[in-house]
């Protein structure tokens, strides 16, 4: 993108997005780039990806001019160092939980002064370029998308606790989780979930910070949309195989009466 996530977002566009949870063939980033994707999620928590297929499709879409974020299991040094760089764009991490979560999130993914990232140039990250290290240290931390997940009820709770030092980029909501949390599982028509996730868009709001959640289908996508989500997550590869799928085998069938 000529436009850094941050930027489309800092500019009150919507951004949209979908998951990857296991196929790394080479021409997935390019199919996605070209349907109009603006970013996709590697997913390394629940998802099956190796550092090594991670880092393919971290590059893949690089080149295809598609924003990739990761996904990490744990908000651990080794799991964000790595996976920035191999040239992922950002980190979503899952289960945040209280500013404990976020403080380390924060310290792990910027360079010093700012955080306790390692430096390593020359590498997928740069290019395989040494830059200038002052001036890409400074881009870099500027750059790098901090996406936190609110998916319990241990959250909800802390959420102003989470929101005061403005130091993740995006608050996403993780409907399925939350609603487990909430003692529903996956059952997002209910006042308790309407309440929690009006609380997270309103105190989002008054911390001025931005809002992504996951929707399963384009008609959900559109109503967090008109709730004020500016960053979508719709969708995953595994998802949309399986549903075109059936939809090409029941539209055969019909036809045969």
């Amino acid at each position: 993108m000529s436009v850094t996530l941050k930027e489309a977002l800092a500019e009150g566009q919507v951004i949209i997005g979908t998951f990857l949870l296991e196929l790394s063939s080479p021409s997935i980033p390019r199919i996605l780039a070209n349907a109009g994707f603006d970013f996709v999620i590697i997913d390394m928590e629940h998802g099956l990806f190796t550092m090594e297929s991670a880092a393919m499709l971290i590059s893949l879409a690089r080149t295809s001019g598609l924003s990739p974020l990761v996904r990490v299991a744990e908000i651990t040094r080794t799991n964000i160092l790595r996976v920035l760089e191999a040239g992922a764009c950002g980190i979503v991490a899952p289960m945040i939980g209280n500013s404990k979560d976020v403080d380390e999130l924060y310290k792990l993914s910027k360079y010093p002064p700012d955080g306790q990232r390692g430096t390593c140039l020359g590498t997928a990250h740069t290019d395989y370029r040494i830059p200038d290290p002052t001036s890409y240290l400074q881009e870099a931390n500027k750059a790098v998308l901090l996406v936190g997940q609110i998916e319990t009820k241990e959250a909800l709770a802390k959420l102003d606790e989470i929101l005061s030092p403005g130091k993740l980029d995006v608050v996403f909501v993780g409907p399925l989780d939350l609603s487990v949390s909430l003692g529903m599982p996956g059952n997002w028509n209910t006042p308790e979930f309407e309440t929690a996730t009006g609380a997270i868009l309103d105190r989002c709001d008054e911390h001025n910070a931005v809002v992504g959640a996951f929707a399963a289908d384009p008609e959900t996508a559109r109503r967090w949309i008109e709730r004020g989500v500016q960053m979508v997550v719709c969708s995953a590869e595994l998802l949309m195989l399986s549903d075109a799928s059936r939809n090409i085998v029941e539209a055969i069938r019909k036809e045969q009466g």
